[in-house]
């Protein structure tokens, strides 16, 4: 199987990291947090864009070098890759620029091994370019992009628990996700009893 899997938020726990500079970046500039449960900064502050663009140049940076990885994610992606499945990562360019030396120097400390990588801002045509069977991701706005053949695992935050859609599954932890990789014919099976309940309540 080849799998997506986004690094900010599903490799690392950036979430925390980022909302607490976030707080210091708005305070320290009479600036308000309007919804700390929001995904984008334009949502989530009354920030200009520029200065949002400020915050990202000056602190995206220190939430790369700070970000811990996920509890279990470099053992399960070991062995995911071990047992034959193809690993795709996947992230923005936006807020890393052209320089992504950080970002593999990152993946090298935690001991994040994968096939190829995918710097784009849009996912959706990448996801089918690499010709993804399982995306995993935090982002729910891309779940609404991909074509329902690509299943989707949300891997729940703050900010994305409340949101359901038909090819979704929210996943906790990356033995959670390991285990619904090993049970992929339960897995899919699930998926598609959603999916069927969905188009009857449509």
């Amino acid at each position: 199987m080849r799998i997506g899997i986004d690094i900010d938020g599903v490799i690392n726990n950036v979430d925390q990291l980022k909302l607490d500079y976030l707080y210091q970046f708005c305070v320290t500039r009479d600036k308000k947090i309007k919804n700390a449960n929001g995904f984008l900064i334009s949502r989530m502050t009354d920030l200009t864009s520029k200065e949002i663009e400020e915050f990202q140049e000056y602190y995206r940076p220190l939430l790369l070098r700070n970000a811990k990885a996920r509890p279990f994610a470099a053992e399960i992606i070991d062995k995911l890759m071990f047992e034959g499945h193809q690993i795709i990562l996947f992230t923005s360019e936006k807020g890393y620029g052209r320089d992504h030396t950080p970002i593999y120097q990152w993946l090298i400390k935690n001991d994040i091994h994968y096939h190829e990588i995918s710097f784009t801002r849009r996912k959706q045509y990448a996801c089918q370019d690499y010709k993804i069977d399982l995306m995993i991701d935090d982002n729910y706005t891309l779940f609404r992009k991909l074509p329902s053949n690509i299943c989707c695992f949300c891997y729940e935050t703050r900010y994305n628990r409340f949101y359901f859609q038909r090819n979704v599954i929210h996943v906790h932890s990356w033995y959670d996700i390991y285990d619904k990789i090993i049970h992929w014919d339960q897995t899919i099976l699930d998926y598609e009893r959603r999916k069927f309940r969905a188009k009857i309540r449509d």
